[in-house]
Order: C-alpha cells, then structure tokens, then sequence
C-alpha cells in the first residue's frame, strides 16, 4: 500500500538478531529463515533494534517499559514474544541475564536458561564460566537439563568452545515434567505436551543414534529424571543439581496427589506438636509416621545428586512470566494464551500479537472446519507474513471504511506452509526436521490410516555419512522430511519436498525398495530433480492445479478422494494409478504444455531439461531477438 508510511519502526531483540551469532552454534533455531536471509535483509539499516526486555505495557499511555525502566512510546505494539523455557522459573529461580528479578524470584550465580537473552555473552570463550568449564587442569562440571533440541545444540556449542565432553550430563526429563500442574486429566496433558516440552527427535530410531554418539564421545546421559532442587556454596554460587528418577505420567499424577495429600495432613494436625497422641489417634498417627518414613526413604533412592558449577535449562515453554504479568495486568484477554481476531489485534485495538504466543479466538472455532487455532502449530514465516498484511488493511483508511460479509468477519487465515527447526548437534552433525502441522481431519480423534512405509536411506558410519527420512500421509503427501548428516545439504531443498505428493519424485519410493537407488541424497541432487528447487516451482503447481480444479474429470476425483476421507480411508498407490488413468487425456495434455512452459521460461535456470527440436528453436529465436 503506496499512501501508507511507517516513520519509526522499532524491533525489542532481547541479546541481538539471531544472525549476529552465526557459526557459534549454542541454539537450535527455526528453519523459516536461514541465516543467510536474515543477514541480507539488513534489518539494522531498516529499523531501530533495541537490546533490551519488555516487563510491563502502559496501555493509557501507550508505552512500554523495559527492564532498565526506559519508556518507549507506541502507536501500534506488535506482541510475537513465543515461548520460553520455564524450568527455572518453576522452581522460583531466574536466569544469570535477567534484571531486576521479579518479586518471588531468586538469583544462583552458574544458572542459565536457554532462552536467556544474553546466552552468548554469558557462555563467550573468553568469559568467566567458559574459563572455568574449559580449564585443561581442572574443567568443571555442566548439567544439561531438558528434552528439546536446544539441549543438544548447546552441548556441541560448549565442545566447540573446549569443554570436555567427559565433563558434560545430560538429564533428560519426562515429556510431563514440570508440566502437571494446571492439567486436571492426562488426556489435557498430552494435548499440549508436544508443544510445551517438544522431544528433540520425534523419531526414537533417530534419537538412539544421536544418543549413542553422544555416550561414545563420554558424555553422561540420564534419562526420564525431574529436576527438584539446587544446591550452593557460602557465596550462592551453584555447587548441585538435585534430580529425581520419575516414572509414567500416572504415577507422577499420583506424586503430586501424595504431596497435597501430606500438607493437608500436617495442615489439620488439630492436636498440636506437643499434644499427646495415645489411644486411637495415636495408632492413627503412627501408621501415618510410618508410611511418610517409607515413602521419603523411597525418594531418597530415587534421588541423583550431581555436582556442577553451570546448569543449563532447556525444558518446558511457557509465556514468559514478564509477559504474561503485563498481559494480565492490562486486562487483554488470555486464555493459556493471548487471544487474538482474525486479524491479529487483540481486545486492545492499538496491540497485535502473533506467533506461539497467541491463538485466534474461540468464536471462530464453527467456521474453522477442523483448523487449528493455536499459532504454534504455524510457521512462523508465514504468520508474520499474514500478519503484516492484516495489520496494513487495518491501518489502510479506505479499507477501513468498506462493509465486510459477517460470514467473513467468522474466517481466519489459512496457513500452509510447514514448520522447521534445526541446528548442530554432538557429532558436529547437521540436524534438520521439518513438516507438515496444520492437519485437516475430516472428523474430530479420527487417526488417519498408515498405508505407505516411511522412505529411510542410512549411509551414516559414526559421524560420517548422513541419514535422510520422508514420511507420508495417507494419500502420498510428503509429510515430512528429516536429515541427519555430517554432509552439506541445501535446506531450500528440503522445503522443496514437504507438502508435494510422492509421485514428484520419481518413483522414488519403489526404486528404492526394490535397491535401485541406493542413496537418496545423490539421486534427489541429479539434473531431473532441478525443477523442484526453482523458487518458481511451488507458485507453477499451484496455478496448474487452479486450472483443471474445475473440469468435469478432476472433479469425479476430488469426489472419490472426498468420499474416502470422509470415511477415514486413506488412498494407496494402486489407487492413485487407478485415478491417474480418470483424467481426461486434454487435462493431461494441458498439464505437459504448462510444465513445458515452466521449463522454457526458465530455461537459463534450467538448461539440463531436453525441450523439443521445434520449441527449442522457437525459443532460442526469441532470445537471439531479445538480445
């Protein structure tokens, strides 16, 4: 929109741009920008960065305030905070980078969460803490803590940085961890638990083969413990980690249950610490006595005492509890998450919000058919995209003044973009997962059938060599991609497949079942394959399938496909030969022109394709003209 100007935009990036700590490898990050885009977008040049923490919002004055207590006036506040790690927070500790400490909080000097914004500075080789963890004679110990990727990126950032790996554990806690409370049932729980304390790898084959390596470099690995306590010297400097071995979700239910079960008791101890309890209360109290010794002397078995110098806290995600008091505190709408229209703007006209930190409002839940509307499950790239375009229609004065349709007022975005996230893990391998989230079930719990095996090439030996995985849906969609690997790989490229069907790569899957082709990698770098990487590629199916949508013969189909999802029936292989051959022969021969076409006008991208004798002529005519 030409006629709108936006005088002063300012970013709040709490440690800096993610792209100013590239090569330091100490987080995982989302695979919606790469590092290179976000260097060539020269946002410093662009807009005003602030390094610094929002702790409250003055909505009367439409200003923020930071942690140092700056002022910053707004005419319109964009909220995409997301989540962040809460582990310490839920043992009322704050991380080393935060100031001033909240009410209710405390300070352990060698605690730091991995959201800490300013992780990189703490952790900088020529630092205090990298000193004393890298020291040749005497390196100190480090307790890794948490499930995500983020924990394994931080380790292979601390060897880079000369820790010994001998001198690193990782403690890897229960997807429930720290995460019970606010649930009344397991089945709440394990609705948002993929979300709050995501697993690194969602495939255990790809996980044994990461921990393995990480076990032979000698790092200590403990698994499904919870972390309950620190311990520090006379000058509150972190000395030990306390953890507790934790068994399945419904035991740990019944531990909490235990606890409110004991205060409870000790709070109606009506007769008093010096009251006597003979005769029935006394044989009461007794057994109590005794079950409370059993039950402590039980925990104590289950208890790990490491002694460290840093702990590093990748767990559970949360709101930030800075942000959620500011949220509360001016009254804008939050229901686990902050609640936002259609259009992004919460109940505060002024404030937008986006990202994993907001959902769309419950009232467009008829009108969603089987959306969802918690933001974490979009990619970020295409929020922020959505977004901006709302925000300009709501700021654009003409578009203002139009009438809109109620039943639009109902609708929100679509999204289709899948999500990523990667970074380097032990091994110094390059780890990279992404895939489709924003599924539609035809039917609400109906679980979709497993009709193709998952396409899996593992050619790595230790650290060396890679392993590439595709999995797909019910119909032959590329649901995800995974790669693991000590090899370059373009990650365009693995965008280029999640989200196509499998017939795009040529016959891919039965070559490779039958042993034809056996490396993945190599057959999807050959010169067939190049049209799929075209930045143009996705925008040309997408118009092609927009023209044949409607004719009589794709219609039958998409009523077939209808049908059987209704049902609950994915579509095999055979069936798609079978639908293949119901296409008119004019629908299939408008298909072969358009990807011609396609072929042509890219042509200086991609000269490895064989275009006929008459069409190459025509077209190297037209460039001898041109030129």
């Amino acid at each position: 929109i030409r006629y709108l100007h936006f005088t002063s935009i300012i970013l709040l990036a709490p440690g800096g741009l993610p792209h100013h700590f590239t090569g330091e490898n100490l987080k995982a990050y989302s695979t919606s920008y790469t590092m290179d885009e976000l260097l060539r977008l020269m946002l410093e040049s662009r807009v005003r960065v602030i390094n610094a923490r929002m702790i409250d919002i003055d909505r009367q004055q439409k200003a923020i305030i930071l942690h140092d207590d700056t002022v910053v006036a707004y005419d319109t506040l964009i909220l995409t905070m997301g989540l962040q790690d809460k582990t310490l927070q839920s043992l009322n500790y704050v991380s080393r980078g935060i100031a001033p400490v909240p009410e209710d909080m405390q300070h352990m000097e060698g605690l730091i969460s991995i959201d800490d914004p300013y992780l990189y500075q703490h952790l900088r080789k020529e630092g205090t803490l990298m000193a004393q963890l890298s020291h040749k004679k005497k390196p100190q110990d480090v307790v890794i803590y948490g499930r995500s990727l983020h924990a394994f990126s931080v380790i292979q950032g601390l060897m880079t940085r000369g820790v010994p790996p001998h001198k690193i554990t990782l403690a890897i806690p229960d997807i429930y961890s720290h995460a019970q409370n606010g649930f009344d049932t397991e089945e709440e729980l394990l609705d948002v638990a993929d979300v709050i304390n995501p697993s690194a790898f969602e495939d255990p084959m790809i996980e044994e083969i990461v921990l393995g390596i990480m076990e032979s470099m000698g790092i200590t690995i403990i698994k499904d413990v919870e972390l309950k306590e620190f311990r520090h010297d006379d000058h509150n400097h972190l000395e030990c980690v306390v953890l507790e071995k934790k068994g399945d979700l419904e035991n740990s239910m019944e531990d909490e249950s235990k606890k409110e079960k004991s205060t409870d008791r000790k709070g109606m101890d009506f007769l008093g610490q010096g009251a006597s309890r003979s005769g029935m209360y006394g044989d009461i109290y007794d057994e109590e006595e005794d079950e409370e010794e059993e039950e402590e002397e039980k925990i104590n078995k289950n208890l790990r005492f490491l002694p460290a110098k840093v702990f590093l806290s990748a767990g559970h995600r949360d709101v930030d509890i800075d942000v959620f008091n500011a949220i509360h505190n001016n009254s804008l709408v939050y229901n686990g998450r902050l609640i936002v229209d259609k259009n992004f703007q919460t109940s505060d006209p002024s404030i937008f919000g986006g990202g994993a930190l907001c959902e769309f409002s419950g009232r467009y839940k008829a009108f969603a058919h089987g959306k969802c509307l918690s933001m974490d499950h979009f990619n970020g790239r295409e929020v922020g995209f959505k977004m901006a375009r709302a925000l300009l229609e709501v700021q654009d004065p003409l578009i203002g003044s139009m009438e809109q349709s109620s039943i639009m007022d109902e609708i929100i975005p679509d999204f289709y973009l899948p999500q990523g996230l990667g970074g380097k893990i032990p091994g110094n391998l390059s780890y990279y997962h992404i895939k489709l989230r924003n599924k539609l079930m035809p039917k609400k719990g109906m679980i979709p059938p497993k009709n193709r095996k998952d396409l899996v090439c593992n050619n790595l030996e230790g650290t060396k060599g890679h392993l590439i995985k595709f999995t797909f849906n019910e119909i032959g969609i590329i649901d995800s991609v995974t790669y693991l690997g000590s090899e370059g790989i373009v990650l365009q490229s693995l965008w280029s497949f999640v989200g196509l069907h499998e017939t795009y790569l040529n016959q891919l899957t039965s070559r490779f079942e039958q042993g034809v082709i056996p490396n993945v990698v190599e057959f999807l770098s050959e010169n067939w394959a190049m049209a799929l990487y075209h930045d143009w590629f996705a925008d040309f199916t997408f118009r092609v399938k927009r023209e044949i949508q409607n004719s009589e013969d794709v219609q039958r189909i998409l009523a077939h496909v209808s049908e059987r999802a209704q049902e609950g029936d994915g579509i095999s292989r055979e069936e798609i030969d079978k639908l293949y051959g119901m296409l008119d022969q004019k629908t299939q021969h408008y298909i072969e022109e358009e990807t011609l076409a396609f072929i042509k006008a890219n042509l200086n991208h991609l000269p490895m394709y064989y275009i006929p004798k008459t069409e190459f002529d025509q077209q190297l005519s037209t460039f001898t003209k041109q030129a």
